[in-house]
């Protein structure tokens, strides 16, 4: 067996352009035009990547779709990686077809379901529970096809790294999955040049650091004009993980949360709400960020959009304060 030593992970690419037919019928004004355009150049970084892969590096995707660009990319990488290319276009669990399989997955479906149930009784959200199913399959038809091919990796020593859209959605979600599910020793660093942020204000930041904390939370920390911007992560995620919040103490005046969607969390906040989420993943208005000891407690996200306690929190740093003041203000944050 030929071993693996890193993994890309490709998650989701090409779904603006799979949304808006590679931009030709937008119009100057339409909302996603600037996300089509981060897109296609985040593609020439996805692009660039493939030439540069070791022999002992493999490019996984779990596509969008396989129509258009994507469909070029997708015969290009397999051109150019042959065996070491994995498509994984399971179905999800809303097909019958997803639910055929041996005793071993079925325990393994089973498990999450009742993860979810035991730990979390009814304050599970539609969506972690799809895409923890998901997760599943994707893992399943990976063994298969690394089995197949005559691969194998080493949970304990192999990378990970992660592109793809939406960098503060699904890009985190399914990472965090992955993670778990491969056991992986070590969280999948996720690229930000290379995926397509959710939150518009992203979308021309700069990434200046990601910390790992001593609780095994990711700090991300951004640049947008003359302002840091913070967001807590988890680096593994399951069902049976309730929401988990760190407390900021010492806040100076001037930081406020926000979603990704730009509602402010705090101070005060706005209604929290998403109106449009389909039946299942609806949760009623919900303060998430809250006051707590002299400081403030803000969630840490999962990656998920509509479970808004694990959604993400964004913290906006006072304009003009330096980048070690920010970085030291929420690194002393202590988990709730």
């Amino acid at each position: 067996m030929k071993q693996l030593r890193k993994i890309h992970l490709l998650i989701h690419g090409f779904c603006y352009a799979g949304m808006t037919g590679g931009g030709q019928a937008l119009r100057a004004e339409d909302p996603l035009r600037p996300y089509l355009a981060r897109e296609e150049r985040c593609a020439a970084g996805w692009s660039s990547r493939l030439e540069r892969l070791a022999e002992d590096e493999a490019l996984v995707v779990i596509p969008a779709g396989q129509a258009g660009p994507a469909a070029e990319y997708y015969a290009r990488a397999a051109s150019l990686l042959g065996p070491r290319f994995f498509l994984l276009d399971t179905p999800d669990c809303l097909a019958p077809e997803f639910w055929a399989g041996d005793a071993g997955y079925t325990r393994a479906l089973l498990g999450e379901l009742a993860d979810a149930l035991v730990h979390q009784h009814l304050d599970w959200n539609k969506e972690e529970v799809h895409t923890a199913l998901h997760c599943r399959a994707c893992c399943r038809q990976f063994a298969a096809m690394l089995g197949q091919r005559g691969y194998t990796f080493d949970p304990a020593t192999v990378a990970a790294e992660a592109w793809g859209a939406s960098f503060d959605g699904c890009v985190t979600k399914y990472t965090l999955g992955l993670r778990r599910m491969l056991g992986l020793a070590d969280p999948v660093a996720i690229t930000f040049d290379l995926t397509v942020p959710d939150a518009a204000f992203l979308l021309d930041a700069r990434l200046r650091d990601c910390l790992r904390r001593d609780d095994g939370l990711y700090l991300f920390l951004f640049e947008h004009g003359d302002q840091i911007i913070g967001l807590y992560t988890f680096t593994a995620h399951s069902l049976a993980d309730p929401p988990a919040y760190l407390r900021l103490a010492g806040i100076p005046a001037g930081i406020s949360v926000s979603s990704k969607q730009g509602i402010r969390l705090w101070p005060e906040p706005e209604e929290y709400v998403l109106p449009t989420a389909p039946l299942g993943y609806y949760e009623p208005p919900q303060v998430v960020v809250t006051p707590a000891a002299g400081g403030v407690l803000v969630p840490v996200s999962a990656g998920l959009v509509y479970r808004l306690a694990k959604a993400p929190a964004y913290v906006f740093m006072p304009g003009g304060m330096p980048c070690a003041e920010a970085r030291s203000l929420l690194m002393a944050a202590s988990r709730q």
